[in-house]
């Protein structure tokens, strides 16, 4: 669902279960790319209740589904210069 959703422009909802802060929130993400670490899935999004570029883990994704809406990132969004710019800020 993920992987159509980036291919796609959909915005998703998903109940997503914050690990350190111990809660359930519902969020709703316009998904830029996957990627997977030593230990999980992990979705790069915008997210509109944050209004910035997140992560979430897909592990702790309790539900998900498609949204009628579409979005429109500014610019395109790589994840090699997205990791770039974590490692070097400017």
């Amino acid at each position: 669902m993920i992987q159509k959703a980036i291919t796609n422009n959909i915005v998703v909802q998903i109940k997503y279960h914050s690990f350190y802060k111990n809660e359930i929130t519902l969020r709703a993400i316009e998904p830029l790319g996957i990627y997977f670490t030593e230990k999980a899935w992990v979705v790069v999004a915008f997210c509109k209740l944050r209004d910035e570029i997140r992560e979430f883990r897909l592990d702790r994704v309790l539900e998900i589904r498609f949204t009628s809406q579409t979005f429109d990132y500014e610019d395109e969004f790589n994840l090699s210069n997205y990791f770039s710019k974590l490692i070097n800020p400017s």
